[in-house]
């Protein structure tokens, strides 16, 4: 019954922390094709949970940073992929040139040092609160079983 519990606590608060994360990224104009938005997915199995998102979901904050190995050219599916960011954002930018700056000197968000409040923010607050749950779970526990098997006073 406990692991029950437990589950659905994880469930719980891993269901906030995304959605805590998303409205960090609409508050922040983050959200653009919605790939890295839709990509979040909280699954629990026995008494773990994990929230996993795209490979490249760390870059919110972090930004993408240059190419360890930079092509002669940029390829042609980079500045088509930046294409479409540009297009969805509704930007007039040249995407071999967006594609190119990004490949030898990082993104914009990387150059400026990153930002920490998508969800570096998010991630100590639902440990709190899943451990401040948990243990509130155990305290009820310990508390029924001390009451259950409290033994019976008896008078002389």
């Amino acid at each position: 019954m406990l692991s029950e519990e437990i589950r659905q606590i994880l469930r719980e608060e891993l269901e906030d922390l995304r959605a805590r994360i998303i409205a960090n990224m609409e508050r922040a104009d983050q959200v653009v094709s919605g790939k890295t938005r839709d990509s979040m997915q909280v699954t629990v199995q026995g008494n773990a949970g994990v929230l996993t998102g795209r490979r490249a979901f760390a870059t919110l904050e972090t930004g993408s940073r240059p190419w360890s190995r930079k092509p002669k050219r940029t390829p042609k599916w980079f500045a088509d992929l930046i294409g479409e960011w540009i297009d969805q954002r509704g930007l007039d930018l040249n995407q071999w040139a967006v594609a190119h700056t990004i490949i030898h000197k990082g993104s914009k968000l990387y150059r400026e040092g990153g930002r920490s409040d998508i969800y570096s923010p998010e991630l100590q607050k639902t440990i709190d609160r899943i451990g401040d749950r948990i243990l509130d779970q155990y305290s009820v526990l310990v508390t029924d079983r001390l009451i259950i098997n409290k033994p019976t006073q008896i008078q002389a």
